[in-house]
This record gives structure tokens, sequence and C-alpha cells, in this order.
């Protein structure tokens, strides 16, 4: 009891169940009782714990759940973000891998959100044009067309509108597809082109103007190679799975899953102006180890 003296810990209190256990497995088997921990079934393995979601920042959170920017004080001092210098510098530098650029442009306002000034300083630059990039043109958002406008005529006048920019500016072998990243419609189509273009290591750049549906497209994507690898195309129903870029422009930069579970999810915001950088994505297609 004198200070400096070191006391010995209270013993510990036993589990009541293991000395019932103790007690009732010595009654009944004498010195041959199993162990308590076997006689009570306490060592049963643990359960493993549930994978934690991947955390995002609260500007993905607000956006999510309420639809709009957590501080809109703040987006006005974002810095610019110039999307073709920095697109055209890293397919410059990348060497020896197929590359496909993915233009995602609205139907509803193609001369709008087609990024004509992307796409000249791409396609223009003799570096570039040497190395053969591949370019489809997603012409997002065709279920909100009525049902007059038939694919073939909108393919047409689709394939006009691109021929408007500078002369031999784009590509020959240029696609177009016609998707709804909502509706599904199309999706199979674009990425069976993809894995076509881009083989099994190849590099996908997904670029494109405000609210053309970038995010979703990729979303999209993502549960059409998921439903794939589950159970084949039969599984994939639309733009939302059944039971559920490199170089993609973020919706605020952060994707979300669960491991194991559903895939990863690009945040989605009607909200304009949420693109503040590039999101790097593995396994995009099914089948093939792009980025």
């Amino acid at each position: 009891d004198k200070p400096g003296y070191f006391r010995p810990p209270a013993p510990k209190k036993q589990d009541p169940r293991i000395v019932a256990a103790e007690e009732t497995a010595s009654l009944l088997f004498g010195d041959d009782a199993p162990a308590p921990s076997d006689a009570a079934g306490l060592d049963e393995a643990a359960p493993a714990p549930a994978p934690a979601a991947a955390p995002f920042c609260a500007r993905c959170f607000s956006l999510r759940n309420y639809g709009r920017v957590k501080n809109p004080d703040v987006e006005d001092q974002l810095p610019v973000f110039d999307v073709a210098s920095k697109l055209a510098t890293r397919v410059i530098n990348i060497k020896g891998i197929r590359q496909v650029l993915l233009c995602v442009v609205d139907v509803t306002d193609f001369d709008g959100s087609l990024p004509t000034q992307t796409l000249t300083k791409l396609f223009t630059d003799r570096k570039i044009r040497e190395k053969n990039v591949s370019l489809i043109v997603a012409v997002n958002k065709v279920d909100l067309l009525p049902r007059v406008a038939s694919d073939k005529r909108l393919q047409t006048w689709c394939r006009k509108q691109l021929r408007s920019l500078e002369p031999d500016c784009l590509p020959e072998d240029v696609s177009v597809k016609l998707v709804s990243a909502v509706a599904g419609k199309g999706i199979p189509d674009l990425a069976s082109a993809l894995e076509q273009r881009m083989g099994q290591y190849g590099h996908l750049w997904v670029f494109g103007a405000q609210n053309a549906g970038k995010s979703s497209l990729i979303n999209a994507l993502t549960r059409h190679a998921s439903s794939e690898g589950r159970g084949g195309r039969g599984a994939f129903d639309g733009g939302r799975a059944k039971g559920k870029a490199k170089g993609k422009r973020a919706k605020g930069g952060h994707t979300h899953s669960h491991g194991g579970g559903p895939p990863a999810q690009l945040t989605e915001a009607s909200l304009p102006g949420t693109t503040i950088g590039f999101v790097r994505l593995e396994n995009l297609l099914a089948g093939a180890r792009c980025k």
C-alpha cells in the first residue's frame, strides 16, 4: 500500500458461460471432459467485418443527397481546368498503347455541347495524328427525342454536324453511337465498339461539355460490364443493372464503391459546373484491363 510499490491487479472475472460449461462437462465426462470452449461452442469464428464504404468528400455528399454544392461561394474560386491542353499532353506522352477518345455530346443541344475547341486542338496536333488515336462520339440522351426521330436519320444528321468542324480535323474512321445512359439504349453496342478498338490493355479518355452525361454514361458502362461478369448480356437491364478513364472528367472527383458489391459509381448531378479534374478508372469494360 506504500507509494511506489506495485500492486498486482485483481483476478479477472471468468465468463459465467465458461464456468457453467466446465461444470457440466465435468459431470458428464469426468477427467475426459473436452475444453470448455469446445463444450460451449464459444470459439466459433467471428463473422468477417463488412467492407467499409469508400469515403467521398462533403462536396460529393451534398451533390448526391441534396443536388447542390456545399458552399457556392467556394465554387467561384476553383481553378480553371483546360481540358484541351491537359488531355493533349497526356495522350502524346503515352506510347505503345491503343488510345480511344470518347466524346460525349447531348443530343438536345448538339452544337452547344460539342467540344469543338478540344476536338480541334487534339486532332490538328501532328503528334496525336501520328498515333492514330480513335474517336467515338457518343450522342447521349436520345431517349428524350420523339419516336419519329429514327436512328438512321439521327446518325446522318450527327455526321453532318461533325463535318462542319475544321476541314480534315477529325479522323476518317470516327464512329457515332446513339446512347441513353438512363434508359440503357445503345450501351452494349458502345461497349462492344470500345472493346474492339481498345483491345485488352488500351486507354479510354472520356470528355465532353458540362451536363452532357459523362458520369451517367461511365456508370452505365460499369454496370453493363458488371452484369456481363455475373451472367452475360441478358443480365443488363438498361441504365440500371438488375438486382442491384483514365481521363474521365469527374463529377466532384470521387467514386463510391463497396468491395465485392455494386460497381464503383461516379457522382452524378444535374447541376452544371461540378467537373474539377481527371479521375482514373480501372476495368471499365468487361473482359478487358483497360484504363
